[in-house]
């Protein structure tokens, strides 16, 4: 067997090393912690703030509606998204439990 000289093996990892992706810095905006609950509903915090954030799926519309829970324990944030999504109506964005104070 041939054994490669050194600047070959040398230009050789180069070129495999020049067509890996260099991983990108993490934001400090993404999101840090996700709990799904249920299907289309889910709660995540970022590491800019410390509150919980809810996000509900609206599958007529094919997005996400995203509030915050203003909760920074993830137990009560929990206990908020699952008011919200009661109290969520299609087509509507409705909040009833931040206005009333369920």
């Amino acid at each position: 067997m041939e054994t490669e000289s050194p600047d070959k093996l040398y230009t050789l990892k180069a070129r495999i090393l020049a067509r890996t992706p260099k991983t990108a810095k993490k934001s400090i905006d993404s999101i840090q912690s996700i709990k799904h609950l249920r299907k289309g509903l889910a709660i995540y915090k970022t590491g800019r703030s410390p509150f919980w954030f809810i996000r509900l799926r609206e599958p007529l519309a094919g997005r996400y509606i995203t509030r915050s829970s203003k909760e920074t324990s993830r137990l009560d944030a929990e206990d908020q998204d699952g008011r919200y999504a009661k109290t969520f109506v299609h087509g509507q964005r409705v909040c009833l439990f931040l206005k009333s104070g369920i």
